[in-house]
């Protein structure tokens, strides 16, 4: 009987990790899809203005998130630096 049980947690506990992980990755693809899709409309407005997109979008990886400032019901800001400067970051669910 304990034998079962303790087999039970461990299951329990491996469907938590794995949900967890999962929860975790379709995170990450939402917000690459994201990016993908704001720096085609992005790009679609500065070809009217023959801008640089590079001029206007920086990847994610470079600015760090330092604390989370406030929570809503359409995203989340973060308070981050880049460059050795203050930035906010509003992230978009």
């Amino acid at each position: 009987m304990i034998a079962v049980v303790s087999l039970l947690v461990i299951i329990l506990a491996l469907v938590y990790i794995l949900n967890k992980a999962f929860i975790g990755i379709r995170s990450i693809i939402k917000q690459r899809r994201t990016e993908i899709e704001m720096n085609a409309l992005l790009q679609e407005s500065l070809l009217k203005d023959d801008v640089e997109l590079t001029d206007w979008v920086i990847p994610l990886s470079e600015i760090t998130l330092l604390e989370k400032i406030s929570e809503g019901s359409f995203g989340l800001v973060f308070k981050g630096r880049y460059k050795n400067s203050d930035v906010y970051v509003y992230y978009i669910f």
